[in-house]
């Protein structure tokens, strides 16, 4: 698992939000961490980031979650 912050620079013909900048001063830098299982994975992003277990995404479906949630205009 590895922490990826990046600039809300989307519009509305722009949604890949896997090429945003990354705001972070050296990306290579970023949290990271590997798990034995996806429980403990699971476990250390609600703990130690204070992610969401509500919010998380099947593959494929990032961009139009991002749109809905951050920027419904569009």
């Amino acid at each position: 698992m590895t922490l990826h912050e990046v600039a809300d620079v989307g519009t509305a013909e722009y949604l890949d939000i896997y090429s945003f900048p990354s705001v972070a001063p050296d990306p290579d830098d970023a949290q990271s961490a590997s798990f034995a299982s996806i429980e403990a994975a699971l476990e250390h992003a609600r703990r130690a980031l204070s992610a969401d277990m509500r919010r998380f995404l099947n593959s494929g479906v990032t961009e139009s979650e991002y749109r809905d949630a951050y920027h419904p205009q569009w």
